[in-house]
Parts: C-alpha cells; sequence; structure tokens
C-alpha cells in the first residue's frame, strides 16, 4: 500500500498520521519498531523526528509517492 505522505526528515507528524500511514494503531507501529504497544503510547505528539526517521529507513514504502498513473486510472474508474 502507497500513501500519499508529505513528510520530510525533519517534519512533524503526529500520532494520527502515524497510524492512517501505517494502517493501524500502536499495535501496528509497535510491530514495525519491534517494540510493545505500549511504548509507541509513551511517545510525544508529534512523534519524536528520530522515530520518522527509523520508519522511513524500515517501511520506505509508506513514504513512496504514487504512480500518477496509477493513480489517474483509480479516479477514472
Amino acid at each position: 500500500m502507497h500513501i500519499e505522505c508529505n513528510h520530510g526528515y525533519n517534519a512533524r507528524m503526529t500520532k494520527q498520521e502515524l497510524f492512517t500511514l501505517v494502517g493501524g494503531g500502536p499495535s501496528a507501529v509497535a510491530r514495525i519498531f519491534g517494540i510493545r504497544p505500549q511504548a509507541v503510547s509513551q511517545w510525544s505528539d508529534p512523534i519524536p523526528d528520530s522515530r520518522v526517521f527509523e520508519l522511513r529507513g524500515r517501511r520506505p514504502d509508506l513514504f513512496q509517492a504514487p504512480d500518477p498513473a496509477t493513480t489517474q486510472e483509480a479516479a477514472d474508474a
């Protein structure tokens, strides 16, 4: 799944934006980072920039811009 995301490496991302990006809540995020959901719940809001940077490394697919051809095909359907 590709989600259009305008977050740069230094951009602030809220927890809600993070949950939308990964398609789940604290448990889904925790699985990506290899930590407990309770740890995710304790993150500040917006989440630390270091975690956004780490997420880009672990799941770069979440940050790729959608293919314009695919986006247009979906809009035409």
